[in-house]
């Protein structure tokens, strides 16, 4: 086992890998600072330069949800927390990494004039999936966003799924639908089917909290996952 990369149960991934820990999201669905109030730790974020490296001691190829416990774009992340995070999944380039925000903008500070990523020599990296959260339809901004600021591979997490969502998916490489958790409400299959109509092309993975929603069947039930191109 390799010391800061954890083991998961998380259906899409192979380990969670946190560098950055905490949120000033208040999402009154989530399970990160819920887990986190559990072991009475602090949600307050901080950045652990000690953990960037785990990855990279890891040698079999896995996926990895960075930042699983923060959001790596948030507005309140220095652009210097993100440059070693990114040095280190460009040279860990046998592992595929997804980085989810709800902070798209966010994306920006990877070549702006302080942080300077790209600029600076950095490059856009075919291992890396930046994805967006969508919940509701107001949300589908998110998705014009990320193509906006990034040109590697792109996925959409819609969990939870509470609306139907109309929403242009042009360019996405992989799409995850899944329900809310502790507590349970499940999307409607409806809103489900507001997804794949618009998703037909795109590999989709059902997390398996939504394997019986309201006659699902077996046929329509999958678990993709995104082609590296």
């Amino acid at each position: 086992m390799t010391k800061y990369l954890n083991k998961t149960k998380i259906e899409w991934c192979d380990y969670t890998h946190n560098p950055a820990y905490g949120c000033n999201h208040k999402c009154v669905y989530c399970y990160a600072r819920k887990m986190s109030h559990r072991f009475g730790r602090s949600f307050e974020p901080h950045f652990y330069p000690e953990r960037v490296d785990a990855p990279l001691k890891h040698k079999t190829p896995s996926r990895i949800f960075e930042g699983s416990m923060t959001d790596m774009f948030g507005e309140w992340v220095p652009g210097d927390w993100l440059v070693p995070v990114f040095e280190m999944m460009s040279a860990a380039d046998w592992h595929q990494f997804f980085v989810l925000t709800k902070n798209p903008r966010g994306i920006r500070k990877l070549y702006d004039e302080t942080t300077n990523w790209y600029f600076g020599g950095g490059d856009f990296l075919s291992n890396v999936f930046l994805g967006v959260s969508v919940t509701y339809q107001d949300d589908d901004w998110r998705i014009d966003e990320l193509r906006k600021q990034w040109v590697g591979p792109k996925f959409i997490s819609f969990e939870p799924l509470y609306d139907k969502i109309e929403c242009d998916l042009n360019g996405i490489d992989w799409i995850i639908i899944g329900a809310q958790t502790n507590p349970t409400v499940l999307p409607t299959l409806a809103t489900i089917e507001s997804v794949l109509y618009r998703a037909q092309d795109t590999p989709v993975f059902f997390k398996n909290n939504i394997r019986g929603v309201f006659g699902l069947s077996d046929r329509m039930f999958r678990q993709d996952f995104p082609v590296i191109k």
